[in-house]
């Protein structure tokens, strides 16, 4: 007669069990399509940021910024280029955001080649100047 009882409480007790165990499962499955939504709709959001992002400033753009004419050369626009970026820069008071505005303006108008060009030319006057300083003295 004792089995009974206790027949009747392991019953309950594994009736219990079945049943968390069931909406613990069925709340995993809500919860693991919810998170498969959220992902999707992430890697939908982070697509279009980072096309945005790739996105390079027109030229209108960039020669509204950089007060230049279309067609200018690039020697006219990394000058105007370097007065802007350092009259821009944070140490001096100006703002990194126009500085990066000024920055992404010169990227868009100049080629790589350009400037290369453009800073070797201004480091081969800046040491003939020096050399014909020391020269002098």
């Amino acid at each position: 007669m004792a089995a009974g009882p206790l027949a009747r409480l392991l019953a309950n007790l594994v009736i219990a069990a079945g049943t968390v165990l069931a909406k613990s499962a069925v709340e995993a499955y809500k919860q693991a399509v919810a998170n498969g939504q959220a992902r999707n709709s992430a890697q939908a959001a982070a697509g279009a940021a980072s096309s945005i992002l790739r996105k390079k400033m027109t030229e209108h753009e960039a020669q509204s910024i950089l007060n230049t004419k279309p067609n200018s050369n690039p020697e006219e626009v990394l000058q105007r280029y370097e007065r802007l970026f350092t009259a821009n820069d944070p140490k001096n008071g100006g703002s990194f955001y126009l500085q990066s505005k000024v920055y992404r303006a010169k990227e868009a108008l100049v080629p790589d080649e350009a400037e290369r060009l453009f800073y070797a030319k201004k480091q081969q006057s800046t040491e003939a100047t020096t050399s014909s300083s020391e020269g002098s003295s």
